[in-house]
């Protein structure tokens, strides 16, 4: 509620004339009560609660105000209509009967596909209702009949909406081999729930690897360490290289394709490849920190730290001080992020040229300029106050470091 409606609530409630009595009054702090205004039909009257226009408007704005309707109301279908076409979930407030009804249900589940918990149990075996539950929530699957799970032509259909809507599947289904191919298309991690023999099937965990890299920690142990099939992974999601065998995390091809398609993969290589040069420059150009990973020796390659200041300026907190003190290094690393003007040498803190970029970037890269008393009056926001003759006019910065 905003201001002026919560004083209203607490001056007027319980009195017996009040705003909660009052129709007038009622609407108007109906329309003033902010986003959850529908709500404040938890204050009304009984007799407000058992008005159909304004219950009406409540639950048209907030469906789950339908909880303090009447039970008349609860129970009138048009009213119920109104709040789970808000609000799907409302269908826990309607009537027995209501629930029961097939066009309130179906409109409930364009909302909310969980809603499908509080209709009536018949549902749950019809294929079209559970079918619009699972396009809005796949995980309501769970409260479908055995009958439906266990259904080859249901199943199916509920895969072509989310892959993952084999989780729930009969553990049959769950083995059958065409099914699965179809789901794992779709959702890659769909192969943790599939039958044991599947999981080291090849064909199938590739066509998931290639959905998501990461599905590699769900194949079996043999996949895992087949060089081909790991090469694949990596290629797709170079953080699938966490699930590879020890033997390939030191490959170098393995390893360097999948630095290439993602830097952070670089802290699952074994530690002899962080020396290797065309390793880490690889490394840097998908993730500039991952200059901090790799040996210590490339923070001082003018080419590496190029390339990782290129794509997070920040790491320029890293790089040896000689190429904190390259202009086309700072120049760079400033492009890309404004703030790591503070790890510049003073005299680019205090170059026009470098700060104006930073600041052009990050406007507060300049609290960590150095001022000079000529150049930046455009650059920095200049003082209120009048300047008097032969008096600075505005005050040195300093790194805050």
């Amino acid at each position: 509620m905003n201001g002026v409606a919560v004083v209203c609530a607490a001056n007027l409630m319980g009195r017996p004339e009040g705003i909660y009595e009052d129709r007038k009054k009622f609407f108007w702090l109906l329309e003033n009560s902010g986003k959850q205004e529908g709500m404040v039909l938890q204050f009304a009257t009984p007799l407000l609660c058992d008005d159909i226009e304004v219950v009406l408007q409540c639950v048209s704005r907030t469906g789950c105000a339908l909880k303090h309707a009447s039970k008349r109301l609860r129970a009138t279908w048009a009213v119920v209509l109104e709040a789970v076409r808000q609000h799907g979930m409302a269908l826990e407030f309607a009537s027995q009967d209501l629930r029961a009804d097939r066009r309130i249900v179906m409109e409930a589940l364009k909302t909310s596909g969980e809603a499908l918990v509080y209709a009536s149990p018949k549902f749950r075996a019809d294929p079209e209702v559970v079918l619009a539950a699972v396009e809005t929530h796949p995980s309501v699957l769970r409260f479908a009949s055995e009958t439906l799970l266990a259904d080859r032509t249901f199943m199916e259909q509920a895969v072509q909406l989310h892959g993952s809507a084999l989780v729930s599947a009969s553990r049959e289904l769950r083995g059958d081999r065409e099914l699965v191919l179809q789901a794992v298309r779709r959702d890659g991690r769909v192969l943790k729930n599939v039958a044991k023999e599947l999981q080291g099937d090849r064909e199938v965990a590739m066509e998931a690897v290639k959905q998501t890299g990461m599905a590699l920690q769900f194949a079996a142990p043999k996949l895992c360490a087949d060089r081909e099939f790991v090469l694949c992974a990596v290629k797709h999601d170079g953080m699938a290289l966490a699930s590879a065998s020890l033997d390939l995390r030191q490959d170098r091809e393995v390893a360097l394709a999948a630095v290439r398609q993602d830097g952070r993969a670089v802290e699952y290589a074994l530690q002899q490849l962080h020396g290797d040069r065309a390793f880490a420059l690889a490394a840097v150009k998908s993730y500039g920190r991952a200059l901090c990973a790799v040996a210590p020796r490339f923070r001082s390659d003018y080419e590496i730290v190029l390339a990782a200041v290129k794509r997070d300026g920040m790491v320029l907190a890293v790089a040896a001080l000689e190429l904190r003190s390259d202009r086309k290094i700072v120049e760079e690393a400033v492009k890309e992020n404004g703030l790591a003007l503070q790890f510049a040498c003073q005299k680019f803190r205090e170059d026009e040229d470098i700060v104006a970029k930073a600041v052009s970037n990050n406007p507060l890269a300049k609290m960590f300029a150095v001022r000079n008393p000529a150049p930046f009056t455009l650059a920095w926001r200049t003082s209120s106050k009048k300047r008097l003759p032969g008096k600075p006019w505005m005050k040195p910065l300093h790194h805050p470091l």
